[in-house]
């Protein structure tokens, strides 16, 4: 018995050191993180724009044209952005509108309306923007992605868009708008590409 008491605390001992060692070691990867890039500069912009912490959600007024990544811009009623894509296109962010820049070629719309546009066939075929709904990607295109509490949104005034969705995939291609919501089946309708919420 007492032999058995033995292995079983050297046992738990081991167990102990290696949860330690693991946890020191994931916490010096934390610490490294991965330097930001800059993934867009801010051509013009309309009322204030901000910074919004993920963590903390503090606003900082935008002080630079520079977006970089892990930066979360942030639009209030009377605000909007004009953007350019670093690797090859425009991205407008509406009023009311929350916008994270994971990485060179992604994005997650938190809330609000984005416009994008490819400026041509090549440039930024790989842009992705996430959503809470679900995953947008694009071939050389124009379209407008909104992301709500309840829906996503898409409408592609040119080319053709994928929609990878937690319940349901979708195709959009030029003058179709794309509504999806929970686990309803697509609600595909026209767009003619002008209008106010192109504006």
């Amino acid at each position: 018995g007492r032999r058995r008491r033995r292995r079983l605390a050297a046992g738990f001992a081991m167990a102990a050191s290696f949860t330690l060692v693991l946890a020191v070691s994931l916490s010096g990867l934390r610490h490294q993180g991965v330097a930001p890039v800059e993934v867009a500069s801010i051509d013009r912009s309309a009322g204030t724009l901000y910074f919004q912490s993920s963590s903390s959600g503090i606003l900082e007024p935008v002080d630079t044209t520079s977006i970089v990544s892990g930066q979360m811009l942030t639009t209030g009623k009377d605000s909007a952005a004009g953007l350019r894509w670093l690797d090859g296109g425009s991205l407008r962010v509406d009023a009311d509108t929350r916008v994270e820049f994971v990485a060179t070629n992604e994005v997650f719309l938190h809330s609000g309306r984005i416009y994008f546009d490819s400026l041509s066939a090549t440039g930024a075929s790989d842009l992705s923007i996430r959503t809470e709904h679900g995953v947008v990607t694009h071939v050389g295109t124009q379209y407008l992605t909104e992301s709500t509490a309840a829906s996503l949104i898409v409408s592609v005034r040119e080319g053709e868009v994928s929609i990878d969705g937690d319940f349901h995939d979708q195709a959009v291609y030029e003058g179709q708008r794309v509504q999806m919501t929970g686990n309803a089946q697509p609600l595909v309708t026209n767009t003619t590409g002008i209008g106010e919420e192109w504006q």
